[in-house]
């Protein structure tokens, strides 16, 4: 876990609203994780960082492999347990693709998260399914986005992810294919930001009590 270039002033557990980890997903180029220090980082996370939320960036070593996914999942859970000890009351797990994979699984044990929002999210390999994972994280928040045109994950039906959300019985914010933001990184754009950043803002407010299932308007 590292301080991102673009996040590197943190308010501390004290004066944050809390702090989000984020998880990168897999890096084309490279053609493995991305460069802790120079991976991209979504807009919205801008947002929230200038609102208050300490973030983090989850820098991963070892290979994409299936076999990896565990001992990912397993650096997630040490960084959020050291968080909680530094005094961070309020934890939210965040991951595109991926990165969604690796978060879901650390959150198959229960950390006490405020939140776990996953963006485009995975797997698409391997016998862990979506369905699956989301139905074993465990959280007091859940924000889904998925777009159109994602030709890694495919298409996702509304209707069963919001099954899903609403079995858990917690607050959860479901972002299904908006309009106009098409493809896998899609939430990584400024659009995104300008058109959700409030919404996810509200949502993730510790003093805010967002209603069982709810989209963005």
């Amino acid at each position: 876990m590292v301080r991102h270039p673009g996040f590197i002033r943190h308010l501390g557990p004290e004066e944050a609203l809390g702090v989000i980890i984020w998880s990168p997903g897999f890096d084309s180029i490279r053609n493995g994780h991305p460069e802790p220090l120079t991976g991209a980082m979504p807009h919205f996370l801008d947002w929230l960082y200038g609102h208050g939320w300490d973030v983090y960036y989850m820098a991963r070593e070892g290979t994409t492999q299936i076999s990896d996914r565990k001992e990912h999942a397993a650096a997630i859970r040490r960084a959020v347990r050291g968080l909680a000890r530094a005094g961070y009351a309020k934890i939210v797990l965040g991951g595109q693709s991926a990165g969604g994979t690796y978060q879901m699984i650390a959150a198959s044990e229960d950390l006490g998260l405020h939140a776990i929002m996953l963006f485009a999210s995975g797997p698409t390999t391997g016998d862990d399914s979506f369905d699956d994972l989301l139905a074993n994280s465990i959280a007091e928040r859940f924000v889904v986005t998925h777009f159109s045109e994602d030709t890694t994950i495919g298409t996702r039906e509304e209707a069963r992810i919001r099954g899903l959300l609403e079995a858990k019985a917690r607050p959860a914010l479901l972002i299904h294919e908006p309009e106009g933001q098409v493809g896998h990184g899609a939430a990584f754009q400024s659009a995104f930001a300008r058109s959700f950043g409030d919404c996810l803002l509200k949502f993730l407010d510790p003093e805010g009590k967002p209603a069982s299932l709810r989209t963005c308007q």
